[in-house]
């Protein structure tokens, strides 16, 4: 079971919600390039405060970024600053990493990443997006050429 107790802010899991729409239902496509604080959901340019860097063969980009590109309400994003780790519930999923880790936990099952999740300047949570993304129900694309990481949603 997770402490709730020790996190910044807390938000209600609400059971038997739906995490996908049905087919023909809304499609969430969003790109991050790396180096670039400017990134694209549907269409529409954002702007991160950290851009997304490679270490270890892996993209990380800021937590809460991601999360909100996957639909994820800041509401259901924690941080606990006890333990270093991160809280993100999406629907019936609910996600914990530990800076320095690479078990993340899906759901209370043990997911071993092949990479922990880093703190960078200026105190930014970053995680290994691909491990995140498909957590969250989205498939990831690589795109080597032009350095960009592209997530879907539908």
């Amino acid at each position: 079971a997770i402490d709730k107790d020790n996190y910044e802010e807390v938000t209600d899991v609400v059971v038997g919600s739906v995490m996908n729409p049905a087919p023909g239902g809304t499609v969430t496509e969003t790109s991050f390039t790396i180096g670039s604080t400017t990134y694209v959901v549907n269409g529409v340019e954002k702007t991160a405060d950290v851009a997304p860097y490679i270490s270890g063969d892996r993209t990380f980009f800021a937590v809460r970024f991601v999360a909100n590109a996957l639909g994820v309400p800041d509401a259901n994003i924690s941080w606990n600053p006890v333990d270093q780790s991160v809280l993100i519930i999406k629907g019936e999923r609910v996600l914990k990493l530990v800076i320095g880790s690479t078990t993340m936990m899906v759901n209370g099952v043990p997911v071993i990443m092949d990479v922990a999740p880093q703190i960078v300047e200026p105190g930014r949570t970053m995680l290994p997006v691909r491990w995140v993304a498909e957590a969250l129900g989205a498939s990831v694309a690589w795109d080597a050429a032009t350095q960009t990481a592209t997530l879907t949603i539908k």
